[in-house]
């Protein structure tokens, strides 16, 4: 059985880090080249792959060995590679010997600047599945884009697999903490730290929140295993618990572990029965935890269709999935009662008030980071919860950045007719509100600066309306534009 490669001697992977790096092995040239895909499902035909790199042989040993993770015979790599690089890489384990050959003993990828070893397609390939360690994926992605960053804060990278969130996490932390129960992902951890330079984090070995027992953190972030599958065989993916308790038992104890104003991200995925709605069930999981909750839901399923697409996903691992498999399934949520497989985000901050608890739409999953957008959105919802309607009427509402009017028009005869008039806050998590004219007229005098009591005032002498009337509408729509992130109370 293949072992990760070794953090031992720091100087030694960054050194290999760069010259990777130097050689074109970049997160740009991948895009570039459309291998930023896994390659579970096979080699690149020899001759094309020397056609694209024909003029980079280095990058194209590179992208051999560490992408499509090749078998090379010992002598062509020395030929290209330089010698001190490859006993270097023979030294750390990243490189093992196979008769004649050079075999890689991890895979390459990128993200946000970040060089990130993990297991390698041969060893998919070889059946050890069960502790296999992956890197980039579409969750990860998903939890680190959203991430609240706190300057100089004591973080906790949850279920950490290969590290990749506690490396991000490193640049803005005093200390990170990784942990896993599976030591193989640990093992990847540290060397990823080695060869991007991090020195800031530690690894501990254990079930959930086991390794850090009387620890407190500004910020935990976690992707943990959710798939939801009756046999689970793989740790790095499937939920080893019935259906969505694994999760549900991290959002319960998460809060014990946040400081005040900490946050704790997860993205996973959760089930609603036939007999209860998901957010009544997910209330209960939030129950009296001192924490505000927003629930970002990115998708749903009935069973038959997520059974479906898990199956297809897991094909390339599990040959022995098939029909047998799916009906196993299938049956299994129709025992539980399920009715829908829902996922998205999950972030919790702890606050010593009173705490709410808010549903959305992920409609599209964050293309760049949106922690800024969030950090606004909870302290615009903490204002709306807190502020009762004549408090509210105090406070001087803004439209957040990047809001934008948009007016849909269509042509008839030699004329535009208008049919739609939205307020859209356009890039990931974007947000649209459908308004009139007087609507966007009201909202044209959120400038930060005049409370709403003086705008209502303005309107009722506009409009000629009942106080009482401009009021309620006034505050309905703040309501809105609040909750969906396209106004905020910049000086609450």
């Amino acid at each position: 059985m293949s072992s990760p490669p070794c953090a031992q001697e720091p100087d030694l992977a960054r050194e290999i880090c760069n010259f990777v790096i130097d050689s074109g092995y970049t997160e740009a040239a991948m895009k570039e080249h459309g291998l930023t895909e896994v390659p579970w499902r096979g080699l690149l035909v020899q001759t094309s792959l020397e056609y694209k790199f024909q003029d980079h042989p280095a990058l194209a040993m590179l992208v051999r060995l560490f992408h499509f993770g090749e078998a090379v015979e010992s002598q062509v790599v020395s030929s290209v590679l330089p010698r001190p690089i490859v006993e270097k890489m023979l030294a750390c384990g990243m490189l093992g010997r196979e008769e004649n050959s050079f075999t890689p003993e991890c895979m390459l990828t990128h993200f946000g600047g970040l060089l990130l070893a993990c297991d390698s397609v041969r060893r998919l390939k070889s059946g050890e599945l069960a502790d296999l360690v992956v890197g980039v994926n579409t969750p990860g992605l998903w939890v680190a884009r959203s991430l609240v960053i706190q300057e100089n804060s004591e973080a906790l990278d949850l279920c950490t697999g290969c590290g990749i969130l506690a490396l991000v996490l490193s640049a803005s932390s005093r200390s990170v903490i990784a942990t896993d129960i599976n030591p193989r992902a640990l093992a990847f951890t540290q060397f990823n730290a080695a060869l991007n330079a991090i020195s800031n984090v530690t690894v501990s070995c254990g079930d959930r929140f086991d390794p850090v027992e009387n620890k407190t953190f500004d910020l935990i972030a976690s992707n943990p295993p959710f798939f939801l599958n009756p046999k689970p065989r793989m740790l790095f993916t499937e939920n080893p618990s019935e259906l969505d308790s694994f999760v549900e038992s991290l959002v319960r104890a998460a809060p014990k572990f946040l400081n005040d104003r900490g946050f704790f991200h997860v993205v996973c995925e959760w089930v609603e029965y036939e007999d209860e709605p998901w957010q009544n069930r997910l209330t209960g999981w939030f129950g009296p935890s001192g924490c505000d909750v927003l629930v970002l839901k990115a998708y749903e399923a009935n069973p038959l269709d997520y059974t479906l697409r898990r199956v297809t996903e897991t094909a390339a691992v599990h040959e022995e999935e098939n029909g047998d498999a799916v009906r196993e399934r299938v049956e299994y949520f129709k025992q539980k009662h399920v009715k829908k497989v829902l996922g998205g985000l999950v972030i919790m901050r702890r606050r010593a008030a009173k705490n709410w608890i808010i549903f959305e739409e992920m409609d599209d999953a964050p293309t760049e980071s949106v922690g800024g957008y969030l950090a606004e959105h909870f302290a615009s919802l903490d204002v709306l919860f807190s502020h009762g309607g004549g408090k509210l009427l105090l406070t001087k509402p803004r439209v957040s950045k990047g809001v934008r009017l948009v007016q849909e028009a269509v042509q008839e005869g030699r004329e535009w007719k208008s049919t739609r008039l939205y307020f859209e806050r356009p890039g990931s998590l974007s947000r649209r509100l459908g308004v009139d004219l007087l609507i966007a007229g009201i909202v044209s005098r959120f400038d930060g600066q005049q409370s709403l009591d003086a705008i209502v005032s303005q309107v009722v002498a506009q409009t000629q309306s009942p106080k009482a009337d401009v009021v309620d509408t006034v505050l309905r729509l703040v309501v809105r534009l609040a909750s969906q992130g396209l106004i905020e109370f910049p000086n609450e």
